[in-house]
């Protein structure tokens, strides 16, 4: 996260896998959603708290600055809001099995991948 391949301008392709690509420009509406969805919680918990820190520390990256230092928790509270956020979207119980998965996962790459 914390890599300087910037300056990011609003049509920055951050990923790309054939025709789909994802922006800064996107990137951002999807950190804003986050951080919206987060304002309907109670920010005395402390996993999201911790999660609308650190979308604001991506944030505050795509807007080309330099965000605090985090810990891996405050990674893992993010995966959970995004777990959060897909669960409410999901047709099926099917899929709120996979997003626990791919929650699982995540989590495990942050532990064992990530520096700190």
């Amino acid at each position: 996260m914390y890599r300087n391949i910037g300056p990011f301008k609003p049509n920055t392709v951050l990923y790309s896998d054939g025709n789909v690509k994802l922006t800064v420009a996107v990137a951002l509406d999807m950190v804003d959603y986050a951080i919206s969805f987060l304002a309907t919680k109670n920010e005395q918990i402390e996993k999201y708290k911790k999660a609308k820190i650190f979308f604001s520390a991506v944030k505050l990256m795509l807007n080309n600055k330099t965000p605090q230092r985090l810990e891996k928790e405050y990674y893992k509270f993010a995966v959970d809001v995004v777990e959060e956020i897909k669960n409410m979207q999901a047709q099926s119980e099917q899929e709120k099995i996979l997003n626990a998965q791919y929650s699982l996962f995540l989590k495990l790459i942050i532990d064992f991948g990530m520096k700190g």
